[in-house]
């Protein structure tokens, strides 16, 4: 049987001369093999993704008019109501408002605007109204709201990887609970962000050149923290009564966005929106004078997004309009390919921060296709219940999660999922493999109580999973398309790619594992790293992935040194090291600035040995140091909580966690359990790591050894367990570590 193969190889690859790397053959998409396939000569700007839907030239634009649009949950007696809806032409007529009041404000084209604040319809509507008249939006950093700790998605569990299927049924509460927790959680590296504090902000008002913002009430006291030195330079953004005199002595005039709106309209309005965005400065225009909009052009810069790295301050991200059209284009010919379409009776819950470029993006498809996007109320912990009331079709977003089933359902459970797996391997889509097999434990599962529908605690629609940054494990992504009845669509991106570079497709379980192949629009090959010992003309190919296309970003804002670094001859270098697989697909295996040199000579590819180390069932996190002064590796390694107190229970230890991680007998537990892994996967003997340090807490920002979007800042780690690290290369000179 001849393999199938998702890419088109469009040119040769070519051996390195002259002190330039090798360079292995470029790969389209296969919609792309002889050429890329014509944009939409009528949707070149960001305004055209939302405007075009509102033009009453067409039938189907006069439909898109009353369609929902923009949901939220409005609060009602202290509780938190039903979703209440805008349509596209009433956001559309706020929009015009607000546009004519930052014209009123003196905002001329190419002004930056700043938009601080969690996602709601104010958000989008800002966002909207920049565009209108040819603003540029700049998200500053949002704060993810609730208590809900943020982890790698990796798995973990007390049960060896190797027993994934025993594993799988060694979860606390039902399969449902657990498929709830792993669809509905916010993850993971590239696609989060959290609140960088008065930092970030500070930073980007001023590198930016921001003059208004439109800012949450729960976000004014920051903008006005003395650390904040750049607010000064604001002309103007809501503040909150109590914050109104410290605003003025600031000069800048304030107002609220139900004042804003109110200077268009002759009536009062209540709060529109629980927790909501408010504008900036002052708006001298009335209701019956809206001004013209000023839409930009395809050219023009849509966006700028920083995006944190591991040292140094955020990076701009200068993105086009034209940029996120051809992304949005590249998407619906991609989607058109597969058994469900997407319609306007879409619906996308949205609680990724729209402060990242995969939310937006992901909002501005559905805004293209009519369909309505609705807002998390605010608390993660509660997303539950805004997916039993909003009923999405659509969820983004991974967590790891473990929970038990009973030895009963343990049974029954096990036997179904390789029973339907198995027809999938065989390549069945998954809602042919097994009806019997959903009926029975993934739409319903045995257990003591009534029978719950899992459809039904998702919502009853979900048919779109979409899974971004960090790559998921494959066990994981094989659980997941598995039991979830829907389509789960794995891909790899950054902000400079606006969105995925590369996507998986459904239903094709050669793909686990992987993150896809090229989208639509872009090309991708892989460069030699011949310091790691990666040749994209080796065997397998592997080597840093480059991206060439029409999805990319323009370049660093204020940083042509950066730019001119990170593109080379047209390819924008990721920093990632990729494998190309025989049937086209792309496999991230390591990153290739995180190399260091031990003192014997070897090279440690300090990334790739984490990511390894991290599926150990008793590791939560850990971060891998090496001395070029040193023969040997130690790390740190924060603990499952769970799996190390099941440790404790079996071995007759007591205490709390914290006082675990002291015990000796811990660290030796620890350390074997890290030598499995070493041999499992045929590490070389340098990588094995000999020391550990034992931690109970998670890297944080809070500590500053992480970034926004939790990377690990090595300097930083490196700094704050200089003494811990000094203190156990010493003992293990002495041999007694």
């Amino acid at each position: 049987m001849a393999l199938k193969e998702f890419s088109a190889q469009v040119e040769e690859g070519r051996g390195g001369k002259d002190g330039k790397p090798s360079v292995g053959p470029v790969y389209r998409n296969l919609l792309s093999k002889n050429e890329y396939p014509p944009l939409d000569r009528d949707v070149t700007t960001s305004w055209d993704l939302f405007s075009e839907n509102l033009l009453m030239h067409s039938l189907s634009a006069k439909k898109y008019a009353g369609n929902k649009m923009l949901g939220w949950r409005r609060l009602v007696d202290g509780k938190v109501g039903p979703y209440v809806w805008k349509t596209y032409q009433e956001v559309y007529d706020e929009v015009l408002k607000i546009s004519s009041a930052l014209r009123a404000s003196g905002a001329e084209a190419g002004c930056r605007v700043g938009i601080y604040g969690s996602n709601c319809p104010q958000w989008i509507v800002a966002m909207e109204a920049c565009s209108a008249r040819s603003l540029v939006c700049v998200p500053l950093y949002d704060t993810i709201d609730g208590k809900l700790q943020i982890t790698h998605s990796s798995f973990k569990s007390c049960i060896p990887p190797s027993l994934f299927k025993q594993w799988l049924m060694a979860f606390r509460t039902s399969f449902l609970d657990y498929l709830v927790e792993l669809l509905t959680a916010t993850v993971e590296l590239e696609f989060v962000f959290l609140d960088a504090g008065p930092r970030a902000v500070n930073y980007i008002i001023d590198h930016a050149e921001i003059d208004f913002v439109f800012v949450q009430d729960k976000k004014v006291k920051e903008l006005l923290n003395p650390d904040c030195t750049s607010a000064q330079r604001l002309k103007g953004k809501y503040q909150r009564t109590e914050e109104k005199d410290r605003a003025a002595q600031m000069g800048i005039k304030s107002y609220s966005w139900e004042e804003y709106l109110c200077m268009f309209e002759n009536s009062s309005r209540v709060n529109l929106y629980p927790g909501p965005l408010f504008p900036c400065k002052s708006v001298v225009e009335g209701k019956e004078n809206p001004s013209e909009i000023f839409p930009p052009q395809s050219f023009n810069i849509c966006t700028i997004m920083y995006t944190s790295g591991t040292s140094g301050d955020p990076k701009g991200v200068v993105i086009l309009h034209e940029t996120v059209a051809a992304f949005v284009r590249g998407n619906d010919l991609f989607m058109e390919q597969f058994e469900d379409k997407m319609t306007p009776d879409d619906v996308y819950l949205s609680f990724l921060p729209l402060a990242h470029v995969l939310d937006r993006m992901i909002e501005e498809y559905f805004f293209r296709k009519g369909a309505s996007v609705g807002y998390y109320h605010g608390d993660l912990n509660a997303l539950r219940d805004d997916l039993m009331e909003l009923k999405p079709t659509c969820l983004a977003g991974i967590k790891k999660a473990l929970q038990e089933l009973s030895p009963l359902r343990r049974q029954i459970f096990d036997a179904l999922y390789r029973y339907k797996l198995g027809w999938m391997n065989r390549g069945y889509k998954q809602k042919y493999a097994s009806p019997l097999a959903d009926l029975l434990a993934f739409r319903k599962v045995v257990s003591d109580l009534p029978q719950k529908v899992v459809k039904a605690r998702l919502g009853g629609r979900l048919r779109l999973v979409i899974c971004g940054g960090a790559s998921l494990s494959t066990e994981v992504e094989e659980f997941l398309r598995v039991t979830c009845c829907a389509f789960v669509i794995q891909g790899y991106g950054l902000t400079e790619s606006c969105g995925p570079a590369t996507m998986g497709f459904p239903d094709e379980m050669c793909m686990l594992g992987t993150v896809g192949a090229a989208a639509v629009y872009n090309e991708l090959c892989l460069e030699e790293v011949p310091e790691m010992g990666y040749d994209p003309l080796g065997s397998p190919p592997c080597g840093e992935i480059c991206l060439r296309g029409k999805t990319l970003f323009s370049g660093y804002y204020k940083n042509p040194e950066l730019t001119r670094e990170s593109m080379k001859d047209g390819w924008f270098h990721t920093g990632d090291i990729g494998e190309i697989l025989p049937n086209g697909v792309i496999k991230i295996i390591d990153r290739k600035k995180n190399l260091i040199k031990l003192s014997q000579g070897e090279y440690i590819a300090l990334e790739y040995l984490e990511n390894v180390y991290n599926n150990t069932p008793i590791v939560e996190d850990i971060w891998i140091y090496g001395d070029s002064c040193k023969s040997t590796l130690v790390a740190v390694v924060v603990l499952h909580e769970e799996n190390t107190k099941s440790w404790a229970y079996l071995n007759g230890h007591m205490g709390s966690f914290t006082e675990l991680c002291s015990l000796h007998q811990l660290q030796k537990f620890v350390l074997s359990e890290l030598k499995i892994r070493t041999e499992r996967n045929k590490l070389k003997g340098f990588e094995q790591i000999k020391g550990v340090i034992l931690e109970s807490c998670l890297f944080d920002i809070e500590r500053d050894l992480v970034t926004a979007t939790l990377k690990k800042k090595r300097n930083k780690l490196v700094s704050h367990y200089r003494l811990e690290i000094d203190e156990l290369y010493q003992k293990l000179a002495e041999g007694r570590a």
